[in-house]
């Protein structure tokens, strides 16, 4: 297997800017005995975002105001046993294949390959134990005046039902002091399929309200159509004319409260729109911005999609009954759902001495 340790070093460090500082604390103590770290990367002028070993999870990422009160715009939970049984990806990182594989198979190599069927008959964001639920080796990359965490995790043969040993890092840096950015890489020591993002949920607020305030613009002509189970049927479909068309900047809440059939199966939105990518560059996928905090979000990605989820099935949870649908928003750049049974969408095959790349990047603005 490829030793891409060194080389995800020197990619992650390249272009960091100065003032950026970095600490790390003990969120706790899982039951095996295994203590997890949180590390804290903090630009003295700007935002400070911190990322747990368990799950590799944003946790938390304070943007001030337009008034420099800073506040955490994702939702977070405030223990680490909240995060062990976790109902709702919160912040974590998603794999082996974010997203839906319908009837938790698919064909490789000739055979059938069947996955954990932890979504119904369906498989969901890597099975019943995916990456969001794994303890990941944190590690703060000091080889220059500008710290990154790095999150590093090993996936058997076999895990979830998937082929290969797959070796994961995640690298977390400050590109600038309103600037996150996530590159994930990932080798294979046999042919395998992959599909990583990261699962914040968003509420620029700062507070646990709904989003239906919050303005949204998504870069793209196309979404793809879902079966009842929310599984692509397999086309594109244009958005002109359709709830489906965020290309100037909507009020979120007006969207929801349409009648449009496919929302009502969803409850809302859980869709993935088709990006303009052009041969794998960095492009800016989604904006979202909310009025009363000033606060404005960029996602940037080379992912050929991204998936705009409107938190439909949060819900309230013991002592935190401040979770309910809707509270919080997510744009999960990423190959296209169920893609390894869908012959005309964008490939998520990995082959041994390929490399696997995708970065994310959030830009924050008053």
């Amino acid at each position: 297997m490829i030793d891409i340790d060194k080389n995800i070093v020197r990619d992650a460090l390249k272009g960091l800017r100065a003032g950026t500082t970095v600490q790390t604390s003990v969120f706790g103590e899982l039951e095996n005995g295994s203590i997890v770290h949180n590390f804290t990367l903090e630009h003295i002028t700007g935002v400070s975002v911190t990322i747990s070993e368990f799950g590799s999870a944003l946790t938390s990422i304070q943007v001030p105001d337009r008034h420099g009160n800073k506040k955490n715009v994702i939702l977070n939970y405030p223990t680490l046993d909240r995060y062990v049984h976790d109902p709702f990806y919160l912040g974590v990182l998603v794999g082996r294949y974010a997203n839906r594989i319908a009837h938790a198979q698919f064909r490789l190599n000739g055979t059938t390959v069947s996955l954990s069927g932890n979504s119904g008959e369906h498989h969901l964001h890597g099975g019943f134990t995916g990456f969001g639920k794994r303890l990941w080796t944190g590690k703060v990359l000091e080889e220059s005046d500008h710290p990154a965490v790095m999150m590093s995790l090993l996936s058997d043969n076999e895990e979830e039902g998937y082929p290969g040993q797959l070796q994961v890092y995640v690298v977390y840096s400050l590109v600038s002091a309103t600037t996150l950015e996530i590159l994930m890489k990932a080798v294979s020591d046999s042919r395998t399929v992959v599909n990583l993002t990261q699962h914040p949920y968003f509420n620029l607020t700062g507070k646990r309200t709904d989003i239906s305030e919050h303005y949204l613009q998504l870069f793209s002509d196309k979404y793809l159509p879902v079966h009842e189970d929310l599984i692509p049927i397999g086309m594109q479909k244009h958005v002109d004319g359709t709830v489906f068309d965020f290309r100037e900047s909507e009020r979120v809440g007006s969207r929801l409260e349409t009648q449009d059939a496919e929302i009502a199966v969803a409850r809302g939105f859980d869709h993935c729109w088709v990006l303009r990518s052009i041969d794998d560059q960095m492009q800016l996928a989604a904006t979202v911005y909310e009025e009363t905090s000033g606060r404005k979000l960029r996602v940037f990605t080379d992912a050929p999609g991204i998936q705009f989820y409107s938190g439909n099935h949060l819900h309230a949870l013991p002592g935190m009954t401040e979770l309910r649908p809707h509270s919080a928003l997510c744009l999960e750049p990423q190959s296209w759902p169920d893609s390894p049974n869908q012959p005309d969408f964008p490939s998520t095959i990995l082959n041994p001495g390929e490399v696997y790349t995708r970065r994310v990047r959030y830009q924050f603005d008053i």
